[in-house]
């Protein structure tokens, strides 16, 4: 929410609370095709031995491994898959066997990680599955895949050596919901961007980076900022390294920045690898004054400042107020007021109605804070498109926000 700038009595708190009714979240997508084996065409066997058998732990199709006799090499029945650089995963898949033994590692599930078509690691998602068991579910809770990868395949895997029997059914590889890899957060200056005057001395900045749970060694890691004016000119340009998850981040402002518009980037790269794995952007504003020429902003010391003076707002929530509610109400200790049902006032001529209410409470000295939250009706957005002609949330609250922004 944000008080609107060029308001006198009017301070428009321009944010959509938008909170739609809790929707059922789709299972998450497994990213492994035919993950049953009850169709052909996603799996390429690489070994012999294998075979798609009606022996599936609910009796339908699965993969099975016969060894009679140790294998000179790794067998593996693959496919690729898709997986996301530095995304998190978790795995699951049934197996069986049948005096599985020898060969340095039994029949599991692993996953191969290319870049730029060389093999960067192979991960075994689970124990070695050796001697006889029925069907049993193995999981990993989390796998993270290493952010330098472009491919990857996935297999039915047993090496060199191993003989009995090995069945593979149901096998799962689904997205978890993680943390962005690099989250930024621009503290200095403390409100929309503005710079004014002295203020700020210096840019502060707290970075979360998400290292850990991506595989990733912060070793190779460093954070760049970069400020750019709106004609792309760099201003400004250090970097740091990672030493730790969450970073606390002092940058000198630069000296003589001309008024205007500038963009402070704060980017995640690989020097190793050479690229850059996140990037945020914080946008700035140079006022050219001491403070800005705004009528309603926040000051360094997180004052509201109205009209040139700082204003501590103490008001009250109201449905929508009558005359007489206002009159009682601005002979009382209150100086503001945000009635939630002010983009419903009247039943026709609706901007003018609220107009008219708007005042009306100027000159009873209450200021307004014009509340939006309730817009995620449909009931209302139906209403308003009605009187005014305009679908859609984001179109009405626009109408609502150009209608009163310059409230005089």
């Amino acid at each position: 929410m944000w008080f609107d700038t060029c308001s006198t009595t009017l301070l428009l708190l321009a944010g959509l609370c938008v909170c739609p009714p809790a929707a059922r979240a789709d299972d998450p997508v497994n990213v492994v095709s035919d993950s049953g084996f009850e169709t052909e065409g996603s799996w390429e066997p690489k070994a012999d031995g294998f075979a798609i058998v009606p022996e599936g732990r609910d009796g339908g199709m699965c993969l099975r491994l016969a060894a009679d006799a140790p294998g000179t090499a790794v067998r593996k029945y693959s496919q690729a898959i898709r997986l996301i650089p530095g995304g998190l995963y978790r795995a699951s898949a049934w197996m069986k066997t049948t005096d599985a033994k020898g060969g340095e590692i039994a029949p599991t599930v692993s996953i191969s990680y290319f870049g730029n078509g060389k093999l960067l690691s192979e991960d075994f998602l689970f124990s070695g599955q050796s001697g006889t068991s029925d069907w049993h579910e193995l999981t990993t809770g989390c796998i993270g895949t290493p952010i330098g990868s472009d491919a990857a395949v996935l297999s039915c895997y047993a090496s060199a050596g191993v003989t009995g029997s090995a069945w593979w059914d149901d096998i799962s590889l689904t997205p978890l919901p993680g943390e962005p890899l690099m989250r930024s957060y621009l503290l200095e200056p403390n409100y929309r961007g503005w710079m004014y005057g002295d203020y700020p001395s210096a840019f502060r900045l707290r970075v979360v980076v998400n290292y850990q749970e991506t595989s990733l060694d912060n070793k190779d890691l460093r954070l760049r900022v970069l400020l750019r004016s709106s004609s792309g000119k760099r201003v400004l340009d250090v970097y740091r390294g990672v030493d730790q998850r969450e970073t606390s981040w002092s940058v000198d402002r630069p000296a003589g920045l001309q008024p205007g518009r500038y963009t402070l980037q704060v980017r995640l790269t690989d020097d190793r690898r050479r690229t850059v794995l996140a990037r945020d952007e914080h946008p700035l504003l140079q006022w050219g004054g001491k403070t800005p020429t705004a009528r309603c902003w926040m000051d360094r010391h997180h004052r509201l400042i109205v009209d040139g003076k700082p204003f501590f707002p103490i008001g009250m929530f109201a449905g929508l107020p009558t005359e007489e509610d206002l009159q009682r109400i601005s002979a009382s200790p209150f100086n503001c007021l945000m009635p939630y049902f002010l983009w419903g006032q009247g039943s026709s001529g609706l901007i003018e109605d609220q107009r008219k209410y708007l005042a009306l409470s100027e000159r009873l000295g209450i200021k307004t804070i014009y509340s939006t939250k309730d817009l995620h009706s449909d009931w209302v957005i139906s209403h308003l498109e009605r009187l005014h002609g305009v679908e859609g949330k984001k179109a009405v609250l626009t109408h609502l926000v150009e209608a009163f922004r310059e409230q005089q």
